[in-house]
């Protein structure tokens, strides 16, 4: 679990602390259903909109990837285009 540290100001604070007292609550327990409401699921992964053409997005994808390349060639096989 993570703990998030934020700064707000001392008269907004009071007034969390006392909503979240009228709710029953500690603010800490009431910030966190807060959180647990508005934020979205982690199983589910958030929806990119990318107009990219796909293989733009592949090779920006692609783009850190270092790939050993082979070339085989064969002496005995014909060249492309010539004929046997």
């Amino acid at each position: 679990m993570a703990t998030l540290h934020i700064e707000i100001p001392d008269q907004k604070a009071a007034a969390l602390k006392s909503y979240a007292q009228a709710q029953g609550l500690a603010v800490e327990k009431w910030l966190e259903q807060l959180v647990e409401q508005a934020a979205p699921s982690s199983a589910e992964p958030p929806v990119v909109e990318d107009d990219r053409p796909i293989w733009e997005i592949f090779a920006d994808a692609m783009k850190d990837v270092r790939m050993a390349v082979e070339i085989m060639i064969d002496l005995g096989s014909p060249v492309l285009g010539e004929q046997r």
